[in-house]
């Protein structure tokens, strides 16, 4: 039997009675995943694919589908390689993700066999399952196969369950084209990464100065006049696209922070001003903290300006919020301060490990809260570490630029036409020991770290201060790692 089940996933479905129906067959066949979190994920065609083997095949009878790739690696999509989809035994697969023009989503063919074996857990055998991967391009998507096979190669592959454990975070597994025992080891730093605070909608909190200062000048005791950031209107959307606002602020609500295009590998550029209803407390065991209020809470801690800002933020959020948020009645401070990302931040923490959430491979930066004009906040584009010293920070930072890090999370991200693409903590789920001061081994990463940094801040200077758009990001971070090529290649 052979298919092309529909593509698209739970949570697209917009008929309630169709979308009950869908989870009880995925219920009833074992598809739903485990984390609920990842059920509105899961494309449809997994049910499909479970309802197709158990209902229309014969006993040992072969289904072939064509899927979106995300079945080889996507949480949503665990319970398929992991064998607990009542009756389906997975015998072979294609990738197509080198195939190009193909699907507006990366590809492949699963092979599935019915199954009335009971065999939860894991189910591809040690060796693997057979496969084959196809690459080539193709002068049109739809195309007969007789003229395409002249244009295409394959080669035969084996694909392996292979998880990766991290620390106490839940594991990860993938289909491999290479055995990794990766669950057998932890990373130290794994539950130490946090994400950023999610500063959105930037409209509101990305800020450009708007008014002439002398170089140099300290803006944290004086008012000065802001607009939103050119930045942040240029790449807003529906519906904050166009929504500026323009007004005076005091300088004690501006911090600093950083989104991807802001990082590469040991270097931060140009860090963007925001403006922020936070200010700095102090909680009952006399620690400083960011406190996250609102427009009116700004006005009694008399912030006559930034509350005037806020208002009308305020307003605007409450006229466009979606739905859901209406529903739950979320503040635009609730938002910001989502499942306490921002107030959560150590403000008193100096080295910082930071990374990006998303690109083709990680860039990490060490950072020193001490060398910035204004308090740093991180952002959800970002995760975060706190690191005990400069050693174990440029010890960490050297770990997650390097080449071999980078390599072995590949198959594990997610992918869109342009290859790899989601790191989150990926990265942090490889093996990896917990920094140790007199160890030689330790030490010399270190070093190597702290020599990249070094080399890195030369490479900022040389270009300039700039807003890096992505191909001019893509650009630099590139041309930075073959600079750094003699010292990444020490790094293993």
């Amino acid at each position: 039997m052979v298919g092309n089940p529909p593509w698209l996933t739970y949570s697209a479905v917009s008929n309630g009675e169709y979308q009950a129906l869908l989870k009880q067959l995925s219920n009833g066949y074992g598809v739903t995943p485990i984390a609920r979190a990842n059920m509105p994920h899961l494309e449809i065609a997994a049910i499909f694919l479970a309802h197709a083997v158990n209902y229309f095949l014969k006993a040992s009878g072969q289904l072939a589908f064509v899927m979106p790739r995300s079945f080889l690696s996507a949480d949503q999509h665990e319970n398929a390689r992991q064998g607990l989809i009542e009756g389906i035994k997975l015998s072979q697969v294609w990738d197509l993700e080198g195939v190009s023009p193909l699907f507006r989503v990366p590809s492949c063919v699963l092979f599935a066999l019915q199954s009335s074996e009971k065999q939860p857990g894991r189910s591809i055998p040690a060796g693997g399952l057979a496969g084959l991967s196809f690459s080539g391009q193709l002068p049109r998507s739809q195309i007969h196969w007789d003229e395409a096979a002249a244009r295409l190669t394959q080669q035969p592959r084996r694909w392996h369950y292979s998880r990766l454990q991290g620390g106490r975070g839940a594991a990860r597994s993938a289909l491999t084209t290479q055995a990794m025992e990766g669950s057998l080891g932890s990373n130290a730093y794994a539950s130490r990464f946090s994400q950023g605070a999610t500063i959105v909608p930037r409209n509101f909190f990305f800020v450009d100065i708007d008014q002439k200062l002398p170089d140099g000048t300290d803006l944290r005791d004086r008012v000065v006049a802001l607009r939103t950031a050119a930045a942040a209107e240029r790449e807003a959307k529906k519906p904050w696209k166009g929504q500026l606002i323009r007004g005076r602020s005091e300088g004690k609500l501006l911090f600093r922070t950083a989104i991807s295009r802001n990082i590469i590998p040991f270097a931060l550029i140009d860090p963007p001003l925001v403006l922020l209803p936070v200010i700095l407390d102090v909680d009952d065991n006399r620690r400083e903290q960011f406190k996250v209020l609102s427009a009116e809470g700004l006005l009694e801690h008399g912030y006559r300006y930034g509350s005037a800002w806020f208002f009308d933020a305020e307003a605007r959020w409450e006229t466009s919020k979606t739905d859901k948020n209406r529903a739950m009645g979320m503040s635009l401070a609730s938002y910001l301060n989502w499942q306490n990302k921002l107030s959560e931040q150590n403000p008193k923490a100096r080295y910082v490990v930071l990374y990006t959430a998303s690109a083709t491979d990680a860039s990490a930066t060490v950072i020193d809260r001490r060398t910035f004009d204004h308090p740093l906040i991180f952002e959800s584009k970002t995760y975060w570490c706190e690191c005990t010293s400069e050693a174990e920070a440029h010890y960490l930072s050297a770990y997650v630029n390097s080449g071999y890090a980078n390599a072995m999370i590949k198959e594990f991200q997610s992918r869109g036409l342009f290859g790899p693409r989601d790191i989150h903590k990926l990265i942090v789920k490889l093996p990896f020991p917990k920094y140790e001061k007199g160890n030689t081994a330790h030490d010399e990463l270190s070093a190597l770290g702290k020599a990249c940094a070094t080399l890195a801040a030369n490479f900022v200077r040389s270009i300039g201060v700039q807003d890096l758009e992505a191909r001019a990001l893509g650009r630099a971070r590139a041309t930075l790692r073959d600079e750094l090529a003699s010292e990444l290649e020490k790094i293993v």
